[in-house]
């Protein structure tokens, strides 16, 4: 859902290109290598069982498309002691969806 809010916040002050950095191999993975395959097979994994966010992926798909969007990817490492210029930032980021899903 963080994915979504993000491309749609961007859609909505006319963004054309988004960098999305995560630390989630799900999301990066899915994005990178896997969307093209989930959306020739109608959002399902090779063995025809749905992908378990195939809507929202398609949501995400369908924003990016209708806003002509390009999305630039980004992983990095999640939660780590070692202070990084976004290590304060990947925190926020965990403590605002864990708020949210309380």
């Amino acid at each position: 859902m963080a994915v979504y809010q993000a491309i749609l916040t961007a859609a909505h002050h006319q963004f054309k290109e988004l960098v999305r950095i995560t630390d989630s191999d799900y999301v990066m993975n899915g994005f990178v290598e896997q969307l093209i395959n989930w959306k020739n097979r109608g959002m399902l994994l090779a063995n025809h069982k749905p992908l378990k966010h195939g809507k929202l992926i398609q949501l995400n798909l369908n924003l990016v498309t209708s806003n002509e969007m390009t999305i630039y990817c980004k992983k990095r490492r999640s939660h780590s002691k070692i202070e990084r210029p976004d290590k304060n930032v990947n925190d926020l980021a965990d403590q605002l969806v864990n708020t949210k899903a309380l």
